[in-house]
């Protein structure tokens, strides 16, 4: 839900005189200011999705199709979306991992550490962060930028019920989706968009979501067709070139506190209208927006980013164009006749297109001809094309489990499997460190808005255990809502190359018990029944984890505090 309605009865009066021309202002505005990265982020994703035979037109600001000529060939081979669907997969094979490190070592910090990476990994199942870090991603990879961005749901959890207008009201939880590039915008010139002092958030959904969403007393017009910029209508069509349904645009203006506003704002707006707020601030943290932003590549100076796959878009379509060429030589001129006497010319008309054809005439002289041979760079061009996108896009035959000819020690592919990945590596960092930032403020803002008296359940689930319920607060933390995502956790991995090492490491004995071994591999079927029922010292530290995690007291004599 966008709304961020806050019970009418605890929060006095509005903040702010902001009107819904001026959040479209600010939005159009801010959009004018990235069209350029809009209109990249719309010509990859034509390419990505296969609609190859694009063009930028620079008057209307928009991508076009190329118009088709019926007797000519135009051939599409898709690289990018297959090159961009393995390298996603390597990406997001490992799921999240979130650990909150303790602040002083006491029981009581670790407690509250060990239980808010609990809140976090039981709210990452049940809203499905992997699907937002897949949807991220993927944003990030057409466009160079993406965003998540934080929302306080208050129709969310468990019923309370109705405010003084008739909403209504629940306890309350985080609401995270990911944006798009289009879907983003801030004040023209903005270097840093997470420490800017405002943004909106543009999304298009059904009229009647949007009644019922805002408490509208009628259907809202259905302007998302013709509020949206060319860019975006295209994204809308999708390769079909139809608008799939008619709707709504809804605006949401976010603006932190400052010394002009103290309170901040938070408002929502469709057509000319406000219909939600605007409402102070709903978060702790009054230093960051309340976005995260994912780049696959940074640019100096800008809050924007630009991602490789603009520049291995020529190249695709240098490679579409040399196919094309070659298809259409060997349409023209691929078959093999037979030439005769100019005699016998007045029986051509009954002549066809089959290879190999016979035709009889007068003369005795016979002499096949066959097609013109094509030049060895044109038969050289496209391998060297797709071999130049192999370079940009970072994907090589290991990439897609084919070893070099020249390489055959397990070594050696360990290397080259490294150095292939070192480009994904870098972006799956990014993701890494922004749900990191993401999960910093969700605790924040439960510490804020979870009081003692709202106590809430969250599922913990610890290998070689049933999972169960733990009650927590706020306060239950104990200040530890600093989180990361490790790296290492989330970094892709060769598995035939971590065997190989391991392999090395037990023969050396530099890997001496099941438990470090199980550690290494990071495998799920090692770390369960198997190491537990073999490692009693696994079993009692990852028992003291779970029971830390409930809220239970470990003592300190018997601790053997591990991260499971």
């Amino acid at each position: 839900m966008t709304s961020l309605i806050q019970n009418e009865q605890v929060v006095p009066a509005r903040t702010s005189s902001i009107t819904a021309e001026q959040i479209r202002k600010l939005y159009d505005d801010g959009t004018r200011a990235i069209r350029n990265e809009q209109l990249q982020y719309a010509e990859n994703a034509c390419y990505i999705e296969g609609e190859q035979w694009v063009y930028r037109h620079s008057t209307r600001q928009e991508i076009l199709s190329l118009p088709r000529d019926p007797k000519k060939v135009r051939a599409t081979i898709p690289r990018l979306g297959p090159e961009s669907r393995r390298i996603m997969a390597k990406l997001l094979r490992r799921p999240l991992v979130f650990e909150v490190d303790p602040d002083p070592p006491d029981d009581e910090t670790i407690r509250g550490a060990r239980l808010a990476e609990g809140v976090l990994t039981d709210l990452a199942r049940v809203q499905k962060w992997e699907r937002l870090r897949e949807q991220v991603a993927w944003s990030a990879w057409k466009g160079g930028t993406a965003a998540l961005c934080l929302d306080w749901d208050t129709s969310a959890g468990r019923y309370l019920g109705q405010t003084i207008s008739g909403r209504d009201m629940a306890q309350g939880d985080v609401r995270i989706s990911a944006l798009a590039i289009t879907e983003i915008a801030t004040e023209p010139g903005t270097r840093d968009i997470e420490r800017a002092y405002k943004w909106v958030k543009a999304e298009a959904m059904p009229p009647t979501e949007a009644k019922k969403l805002f408490g509208l007393p009628k259907l809202p017009p259905a302007n998302a067709s013709s509020a949206l910029t060319p860019i975006q209508a295209k994204l809308a069509r999708g390769t079909n070139g139809q608008l799939p349904l008619n709707l709504t645009l809804v605006l949401t203006y976010y603006e932190r506190p400052s010394t002009e506003n103290r309170r901040g704002t938070v408002a929502t707006s469709i057509g000319d209208e406000i219909v939600d707020g605007p409402y102070p601030w709903p978060f702790p943290f009054t230093d960051r927006l309340n976005l995260v932003r994912v780049t696959e590549t940074i640019v100096e100076g800008r809050w924007t980013g630009r991602t490789v796959v603009s520049d291995a878009v020529p190249v695709q379509t240098a490679l579409n164009h040399s196919w094309t060429s070659t298809l259409e030589h060997l349409k023209q001129a691929g078959n093999a006749r037979v030439q005769g006497n100019s005699a016998e010319q007045h029986n051509a008309e009954t002549w066809t297109d089959e290879p190999g054809e016979f035709i009889f005439y007068d003369n005795d002289k016979w002499e096949w001809f066959g097609p013109t041979p094509m030049p060895e760079w044109w038969m050289r061009t496209p391998g060297e094309l797709a071999a130049a996108m192999d370079d940009i896009l970072g994907v090589h035959d290991i990439s897609r489990g084919a070893a070099p000819p020249n390489i055959q020690s397990g070594a050696g592919l360990a290397i080259l499997a490294e150095q292939d990945d070192s480009p994904t590596g870098r972006f799956a960092q990014i993701i890494a460190e922004a749900f990191g930032d993401l999960a910093t403020m969700v605790l924040q803002t439960y510490e804020a808005r979870v009081p003692p008296e709202e106590t809430r359940y969250a599922k913990i689930h610890v290998p070689g255990y049933v999972s169960e319920k733990f009650s927590w607060h706020g306060e239950s933390f104990a200040g530890q809502t600093t989180a990361r995502v490790p790296f290492d956790a989330v970094a892709p991995i060769n598995e035939a190359a971590r065997f190989a090492r391991a392999q090395f490491f037990v023969a050396s004995k530099i890997i001496t018990t099941p438990r470090q071994l199980s550690s290494y591999l990071d495998l799920p079927g090692l770390g369960g029944d198997f190491i537990t029922s073999i490692d009693p010292n696994v079993t009692k530290a990852r028992r003291e984890n779970y029971q830390l995690a409930g809220g239970d007291r470990v003592s300190r004599q018997h601790s053997t505090i591990m991260r499971s």
